[in-house]
């Protein structure tokens, strides 16, 4: 008998979930989805509207000076942001601005002193965003350095065959990463509209990798027709050697990051270890 009113009452409930799902229909997740990340689209388009409006105003207060200047635009070109440095420092102010208003507002109504750490708050937001470009691009030539040993061994064999350079530069262009594959098409580019000698130094500047350099430093001893195999095959294995270096020095940041949660593990397992001895001491007395 029970069972029966169980499943009577189970049968009941699903049939009215479906009668009410037929008679008011609710939208699918889906659905949900897509108005839910329209709307955020639609706030994030708002707070960059905002966000330019303010740089706008702010620009004519931006001044640089020129060695920061040069710097900041060697930057923004390894970045391929095309703005000035005066626009792209408003910017991140603005940024900074609108994301720290609220609690800047709210630090000053509550205290004085919670106020001034609003305001170190902001500035850490502007600094954070004011080396946007400049992270960029150091993660842009960490992930280029890593592939600088294979195309100096590459250029060393195909020096055995030819030299030249857009040949080399080109049949690699096809193999190699993303992030080096775009900057290899744009010197290939400047190659053709331009001088080869000015657009190998183009791209050490542009990239800004020690490696780099000294490979477009042998491409261009090779276009005065040097033969520069030993070099190559040296600068290879200097690069190599370079990389394993910094393996190892990221392996002992790592130890280092991991070492106070091992020392908590292993507090852990002896505090684990003293209450079972504790346990088993006062059972057996």
């Amino acid at each position: 008998m029970l069972e029966s009113i169980i499943l009577f009452i189970f049968f009941f409930f699903i049939g009215a979930w479906l009668l009410i799902g037929d008679l008011c229909p609710a939208p699918s997740r889906a659905v949900k989805a897509t108005v839910t990340g329209y709307h955020r689209k639609e706030k994030n388009s708002r707070i960059k509207e905002l966000s330019a409006m303010l740089a706008g105003r702010l620009l004519p207060l931006i001044h640089i000076g020129k060695y920061k200047r040069i710097r900041l635009e060697n930057t923004l070109r390894s970045a391929h942001l095309k703005e000035t440095p005066e626009e792209y420092l408003s910017k991140a102010l603005a940024n900074a601005l609108i994301n720290s208003v609220f609690w800047v507002a709210l630090g000053l109504f509550l205290s004085p002193m919670l106020g001034i750490f609003a305001v170190g708050y902001c500035v850490f937001l502007y600094h954070q965003e004011a080396r946007r470009a400049e992270k960029a691009v150091k993660k842009k030539r960490e992930q280029i350095d890593l592939e600088l040993p294979h195309l100096a061994n590459t250029i060393a064999q195909e020096l055995r065959q030819g030299r030249d350079v857009v040949r080399m530069l080109t049949s690699y262009s096809a193999v190699c990463g993303d992030l080096l594959k775009m900057e290899l098409e744009i010197t290939l580019a400047d190659m053709a509209t331009g001088v080869r000698k000015d657009a190998l130094q183009r791209l050490s500047i542009r990239v800004g990798s020690l490696g780099l350099s000294q490979i477009c430093r042998g491409l261009q001893s090779v276009m005065d027709g040097n033969d520069e195999r030993s070099y190559f095959q040296t600068t290879a294995a200097r690069l190599e050697m370079m990389q394993d270096q910094q393996t190892e020095r990221f392996i002992q940041t790592l130890f280092i990051k991991i070492k106070p949660y091992s020392i908590g593990v292993l507090c852990c397992m002896i505090a684990i270890l003293l209450v079972a001895v504790v346990l088993y001491v006062q059972n057996g007395i």
